[in-house]
Parts: structure tokens; C-alpha cells; sequence
């Protein structure tokens, strides 16, 4: 869960806006002047970022040198500018710029409007220039920091921070906040800014595949002739390690199968030891990582090199930092995952390359999963702290293959919420049997109380549901469980991470 460390502790906004420069204002290039502007030439420019020195100030302008071309140059200013600030220059004489001001333009700020961001608002931004304050011996180091927002209604906009910490410029921070001029951290290493996971789902969620759907083919596949030996055994071993549906129904092995799901397989080869090597044996994600391995010596180089850079821990480490070259796709992932169509192209495909791609997206599918698990992890507006664990189960039963979506949710409530101390826990199941068709079930718990809500898109099943719900309500009355609300509803689950249906069971059993 997010956490109010890390970033700079204790970091709030700078109490005082910079001056802007005045009419007039001559800056010293550090390159020939003659090499942007001629002599008397004008062009606009804009500050980017400052920082202080000893006698004067060091400007990095943006500079528009004629339409459409745009540099960056280094200057020396006695005075300091507000990062942001519109300007007119003018090449002078002895490589000086004549500066005056071009208009208001979007200084930096320096204080927060609590209308246009309430108090616990989600602020996300990259770190753009990092400069020290000069203090007296007996005081502690300060540092401006210039950080630029990449959500709200302000993102572009240019904040002016003080920080007892150094932060090298790019770094993206997460902050809640917390007043006109205080903001709360949220550690990097408990929550990946969400904007980057957003930017990341796109991708996966395009290559993934339901592994209901996947399952049936690679099981055709494992009898062919043209699979390499270690091929073949990466094949059976993974498929012979999928549970069946009675395993499901046995809570011990339901759990090991949750932890070996493929959500915690980079956490547990990180401890090391015994959770390392049982990682290695038992996870799902792992077996298809060593099938993709085996099958990737033996298809074309282009279509290996393009698989092993997605499914790469490297690969994907770049993927999550690459958002800021890219424009903001504002994706919400729901629940449950969608289901792609196989490629209908792909039967006519050789043995090794359909293999591969098959396993490349059954790959991107529990990606999606990671990835979704940590995007709807966060803290609300209220202080409430919601952890999201999102899993997928293959089992079979006989020669059928089904699949199970779970995503499981703690909510935390903390002095802010009207539950304060309590926790809520919210429990989907999203799964698809024949004859009864796509079903999705929702369940919370709180205070030793359940309560559940069905939805079937049958018909038929709906009536089978709505007849069965009061015998289920006795047998969890039966395990010591007080029961609220049952329901069960013809149609689709809404999607999206909260509902004004859930909300409301929230209320009544708080």
C-alpha cells in the first residue's frame, strides 16, 4: 500500500513565489549567440528551470529560433526567474540576450487551491530541476525542487517545492494532499504511479488471451513432431501441473494455487531460498516463462527477438518507464479481464510459431493481471487504503478446460473515513460454464457479516441462482457467518473498481 515516505519526507511548497524577470534583464550565453540569432534578431523563449549559484543564477531557456524549431540554451542571470515565465529576447552584443517579459505565461506555483484540489487529491508529476538553497552553517540543507504535474486539471503546470532531500530530475513522485502547501509522499516501492501502469495495460491487454481459450490449443500441440525435446517437456510439465476442479474446491490447495498464480512470482525469486525454488517448480507464470525460453532457439530470429522483449523482466521494467514520451491513455481496466479472439490465421501457422505466440499471450495475460492488481491498488480521497490481489485459475475437468477470474480487495479505513478502524473485503469471481453461461459473482465482508450479489446472463440460470440463494445463505449461517444481503440479477456486472451498489452494502455493514 502506499506509504507516506520516500520521495522527499516532509516536503511541502515554497512559501513565496519567484520574482519574474524585468523589462531589460540582460542574460550571458555560455555559447555564441551568433549560432541561434543574428544580431538584432528577436525570438521568444521560455524558462524551463533555474538554479542558483554563488553571485548569480543559472537559466535554462527554451528557445524558439524560427517557426517549428525549437533549442535549449544555457544562461546566467543576476536575477532569479520564475521557471515558466513567457520572455521576448533580443541577440545583442558579447553574447547577451535582451529579455522582456513576453506575458503572464503559467509561472511556477507556489501554493495549492483546495477547491480546485480538495484535500487527499492524487498528485503525480516528474521531477524537472532540483537546485540547492544556500544556508547558514547551523541550518539543515534545503532543496527547491521544480516539479511539473502529469494529472488534474493543472497537469503542464509547474510547482515550486522545498525538499530536505536531493531528487535527480526525471523522477516521477506520487503525493496526496494534505494543504494549501504540504503534500504526503506515497513510496515508489510500494506503489508504481499509476499513469505508467495505464500506459502499460494498453499493450498487454491488445496481446492477451483468455487461458481458457489458450489451453485447448497448446494441449493439441504437445503430440507433434516438429516440437524439440525440451519443448515438448516444458509443454507437459506445464500442463500436467494445472489443477482440476475438486482442487479448486479444497481450501489448502485453493491457496497454494493463489500464491503460485503468477501475481507473486518476481516477489517470492527475489526472497531467495525455498520460496525461490518452489517459485521456480510450482508457478504458473514460471512454466510458461521456461516454455517460452525452450521455444525461442528454434523459430525465426524476428519473432523471438519480438517475444523475448516483451516478456523479459528488462523488457517490461523499460515498458513501465517509458510513459512519458507517450500521450496519456486514461485506460480504467475492469473486471473481469476482456476475452480475445484467437487468431484465426493461426491454425495455418507451423507448430513453433503458433507455440510461441501462444505462449507469449497467455504471458501477457497474467501480465495484465500484475499489472491491473498493482493500477487498483491506491489511496482513496478519505484516507481509505485499497489493496487489489487480481488472479486467474486454469483448471480442467476431464477433457474441458475453464478458467476463473478472481480479484480480491481489503479496504482499510483510517480516521478520515466515516468507517473508521474497520476493514471491508471484497471478494469477484468472474467465470463462464456450460450450460450456464458467463456468470460473475461479488461477495463483502465485514465484521464476521457476508454479503453477495450474483449475476447471470442465462436466463435460465438466473432463475437456477435465485432458487438455490437460500440454501447457500444457510449453509454459511452453518459456518458461523452472519448473512446479509443476497441478491442475483439478470444481466452483466457493472464494471469499474466501486459502484453506488457497493457503496451502499458498505454503509449498511459498517
Amino acid at each position: 500500500m502506499p506509504a507516506p515516505i520516500s520521495g522527499p519526507p516532509g516536503a511541502s511548497f515554497s512559501p513565496a513565489p519567484r520574482p519574474a524577470a524585468q523589462p531589460g534583464l540582460s542574460l550571458n550565453l555560455l555559447q555564441p549567440v551568433s549560432s541561434l540569432l543574428a544580431l538584432g534578431q528577436q525570438a521568444q523563449a521560455e524558462v524551463i528551470s533555474i538554479q542558483q549559484t554563488q553571485q548569480s543564477f543559472d537559466v535554462m531557456l527554451k528557445l524558439q529560433v524560427e517557426p517549428g524549431r525549437e533549442t535549449t540554451v544555457k544562461a546566467q542571470s543576476p536575477q532569479a526567474i520564475s521557471p515558466g515565465t513567457q520572455l521576448i529576447v533580443q541577440a545583442a552584443a558579447n553574447n547577451q540576450l535582451l529579455t522582456q517579459l513576453a506575458g503572464p505565461g503559467n509561472p511556477a506555483l507556489s501554493q495549492l487551491d483546495l477547491q480546485e484540489l480538495p484535500l487527499g487529491t492524487l498528485l503525480q508529476g516528474k521531477v524537472v530541476s532540483v537546485e540547492q538553497l544556500l544556508q547558514g552553517k547551523s541550518q539543515q540543507i534545503q532543496f527547491r525542487v521544480l516539479l511539473e504535474l502529469l494529472n488534474t486539471p493543472l497537469r503542464g503546470r509547474l510547482l515550486t517545492l522545498d525538499s530536505p532531500r536531493a531528487l535527480a530530475p526525471g523522477n516521477l513522485l506520487s503525493a496526496l494532499v494534505q494543504g494549501p502547501q504540504a503534500l504526503q509522499w506515497l513510496s515508489p516501492s510500494s506503489q508504481l504511479d499509476s499513469l505508467e501502469l495505464q500506459q502499460q495495460l494498453a499493450p498487454q491487454l491488445a496481446r492477451q488471451i483468455a487461458l481458457e481459450q489458450l489451453l485447448p490449443s497448446l494441449a493439441q500441440l504437445k503430440d507433434s513432431a516438429q516440437l524439440p525435446a525440451d519443448a515438448k517437456q516444458s509443454l507437459l510439465l506445464l500442463l500436467g501441473k494445472l489443477p482440476s476442479g475438486d482442487q479448486l474446491q479444497d481450501p489448502t490447495q485453493l491457496k497454494q494455487l493463489l500464491h503460485f498464480s503468477g501475481l507473486n512470482l518476481e516477489a517470492l525469486l527475489q526472497q531467495g531460498g525455498n520460496s525461490a525454488q518452489q517459485a521456480a517448480q510450482l508457478d504458473l507464470k514460471a512454466q510458461l516463462l521456461r516454455l517460452v525460453a525452450t521455444l525461442l532457439p528454434h523459430t525465426p530470429q524476428a519473432l523471438s527477438q519480438q517475444v523475448a522483449q516483451s516478456t523479459s523482466s528488462a523488457g517490461l521494467a523499460g515498458w513501465l518507464k517509458s510513459y512519458l514520451q507517450q500521450k496519456e491513455l486514461g485506460l480504467n481496466p475492469s473486471f473481469p479481464l476482456p476475452n480475445t479472439a484467437l487468431n484465426p490465421k493461426g491454425e495455418q501457422e507451423a507448430d513453433l510459431p503458433l507455440l510461441l505466440r501462444l505462449a507469449s499471450s497467455a504471458l501477457a495475460r497474467l501480465q495484465s493481471h500484475q499489472l491491473s492488481s498493482l493500477q487498483q491498488s491506491q489511496t482513496l480521497a478519505d484516507g481509505t487504503q485499497l489493496q487489489t490481489w487480481q488472479y486467474e485459475l486454469p483448471y480442467r475437468e476431464g477433457s474441458q478446460w475453464h478458467g476463473v477470474q478472481i480479484r480480491l480487495q481489503e479496504e482499510k479505513h483510517t480516521e478520515r473515513s466515516k468507517q473508521a478502524g474497520s476493514t471491508l473485503w471484497r471478494i469477484d469471481l468472474a467465470l463462464q460454464l456450460e450450460p450456464l453461461g458467463p456468470m460473475h459473482v461479488r461477495a463483502l465482508w465485514q465484521n464476521d457479516e457476508i454479503s453477495t450479489h450474483w449475476w447471470a446472463e442465462h436466463a435460465q440460470t438466473f432463475a437456477l441462482v435465485e432458487q438455490a440463494l437460500p440454501g447457500f445463505a444457510e449453509r454459511l449461517r452453518e459456518r458461523g457467518l452472519k448473512v446479509g444481503e443476497m441478491h442475483c440479477q439478470h444481466g452483466q456486472a457493472p464494471s469499474g473498481s466501486k459502484t453506488g451498489l457497493q457503496q451502499r452494502w458498505i454503509d449498511e455493514t459498517a
